[in-house]
């Protein structure tokens, strides 16, 4: 009973915050584009992410249905880290190693989320798979 008003609690709260996070990225909720650095169709990806985990929270006793939610997840994850990679500059991370510039560590940033993406897509088929085979039982 604990473990399943847990689930419940923390569905709610994911799908409360990817609610709002999406409402700002499609302009429901202003926002001022200067301060997005990056294209709002990832932030409502990023929004998509929070509701699709707590959709995933909440139909725990479904087993097809989180399956294909887990499956909706990673490709989500994996779409965004693959835009993370190609797409951002490096000379625009922040953080890193000292003693290296600014773009070598953007560099190594890049690379370390291009093999999470390679990690995610790996991931992403083995959910298919999965799925696939569960269809047969």
């Amino acid at each position: 009973m604990k473990k399943e008003l847990s689930n419940i609690s923390g569905g709610i709260v994911a799908l409360i915050l990817g609610l709002f996070v999406t409402l700002i990225a499609t302009g429901v909720i202003h926002s001022d584009d200067a301060s997005f650095h990056a294209p709002r169709w990832m932030f409502a990806l990023c929004g998509a992410l929070f509701m699709i985990a707590g959709l995933v929270m909440l139909t725990a006793q479904y087993r097809t249905t989180r399956k294909i939610l887990v499956v909706l997840l990673i490709a989500t994850f994996f779409i965004v880290a693959v835009w993370v990679c190609l797409f951002t500059k490096p000379d625009t991370w922040s953080g890193g190693l000292p003693f290296l510039s600014r773009n070598a560590n953007g560099l190594i940033a890049k690379t370390a989320v291009g093999f999470g993406a390679v990690l995610l897509l790996l991931m992403l088929v083995k959910a298919v798979s999965d799925l696939w085979h569960d269809r047969d039982s």
